[in-house]
């Protein structure tokens, strides 16, 4: 809100972008993501079941998760060997 209206500046980013939001985040919250998912050229959108807008304080390790698999996705050197040592 403090920006005011001009978010077609964001149409000038021509990155992959990923915006995560929460299944029981508020109404107002999932329209402002929706409106700047609409001027991203390159965006996907994560929806966290049963999660609300503090995802990454009750769900940090599903919220690291998305953004280690997109990390992952877009890197031009692919997905990193598995370092699972158990």
């Amino acid at each position: 809100d403090a920006l005011g209206v001009g978010i077609d500046r964001y149409t000038r980013i021509d990155l992959r972008t990923m915006l995560i939001e929460g299944e029981r985040s508020p109404a107002h919250l999932r329209q402002r993501l929706a409106d700047l998912a609409a001027t991203l050229a390159h965006v996907e959108i994560v929806t966290l079941d049963r999660q609300d807008h503090v995802a990454h304080l009750t769900a940090p390790e599903r919220v690291a998760a998305v953004v280690r698999d997109f990390a992952h996705r877009i890197s031009p050197l692919g997905s990193p060997p598995d370092t699972d040592s158990s």
